[in-house]
């Protein structure tokens, strides 16, 4: 599950570069439309990241190289 996490973590990091440098261009920025439809993607981006991190984190917490904060 690592593993797998890891690979997608790439291709999205990349994929919201691109959204970003689309919302900074002020090339048809005016467009309401192209504008919600960029920062729903980007939001989309970022719930993907957040389910990969929490993946990454079970991963490292079933090898051992994580510990719980409650842990005693």
């Amino acid at each position: 599950m690592g593993m797998v996490s890891h690979e997608l973590k790439t291709p999205l990091t990349s994929l919201k570069a691109y959204l970003q440098l689309l919302q900074r261009m002020e090339v048809n920025i005016e467009n309401s439309k192209q504008k919600n439809m960029l920062e729903k993607s980007v939001r989309q981006v970022d719930y993907m990241n957040s389910m990969i991190n929490g993946f990454l984190n079970v991963s490292r917490l079933d090898s051992g190289q994580m510990y719980r904060k409650n842990r005693i």
